[in-house]
């Protein structure tokens, strides 16, 4: 191994070498862009939710589920297919939809948006946590979470063999869950109104003069 240079001067001169080899500042460098850490949590959260999805609609339906070939972007027609079969072969739900809803291999857009509501407010009554999914974002197939989150509430209420009809009864009769609980500022058009208190006014007459005048 080489020896260190006996001259001062030399041993400046091989400093002041080595300090100009150093690499710049970190300040100085150019930081590379960072991950986008957000849009792959954001796919990492729907393949976890299309996946949880196939388990239930597999144990549910009995019958294999695949999530890349159902569940990486479901339609309604994938939607329609497992309620059909839910409400038909299963008996779930029954009362809930006409001939003319379920019936129907290709129902009209306007009728596959009453088809997704009543579900969502019928998975409401019965789980006491009204949906926050749009009917009509669901139908169009604009709405993948909303969709996968559907399918999931459905099959947990068939897998717990709840008894559905006083929640049929409540969607067949006009009523909706309690919009307090979700989560889009919505008012609880159920809930009363406050009442507010009637201000009393200040007595002008004593309690003598009460009695006086009952006398």
């Amino acid at each position: 191994p080489s020896r260190a240079p006996s001259d001062p001067n030399d041993r400046q001169s091989v400093a002041a070498a080595a300090i100009s080899r150093l690499p710049p500042p970190l300040t100085n460098r150019r930081q590379p862009p960072l991950p986008h850490r957000s849009n792959q949590s954001a796919a990492a959260m729907a393949d976890e939710l299309a996946r949880r999805a196939a388990e239930e609609l597999t144990h549910v339906m009995q019958k294999k589920v695949d999530p890349e070939k159902h569940l990486q972007k479901p339609k309604f027609s994938f939607l329609y297919k497992v309620l059909t079969e839910i409400v038909q072969k299963q008996g779930a739900f029954k009362g809930l939809y006409n001939e003319s809803e379920l019936g129907d291999e290709k129902p009209a857009d306007a009728v596959r948006e009453v088809i997704v509501q009543k579900l969502i407010d019928v998975l409401g009554f019965m789980s006491g946590q009204p949906l926050t999914m749009k009917a009509s974002s669901v139908a169009k197939g604009d709405d993948m979470t909303g969709m996968l989150n559907l399918l999931l509430a459905m099959c947990h209420e068939v897998k717990q063999k709840s008894d559905p009809s006083a929640a049929i009864a409540r969607v067949l009769g006009g009523e909706k869950p309690a919009r307090a609980a979700l989560g889009d500022g919505s008012k609880n058009t159920d809930a009363p109104a406050p009442t507010k208190e009637k201000e009393r006014k200040p007595s002008t007459s004593s309690s003598k003069d009460k009695e006086k005048e009952k006398e």
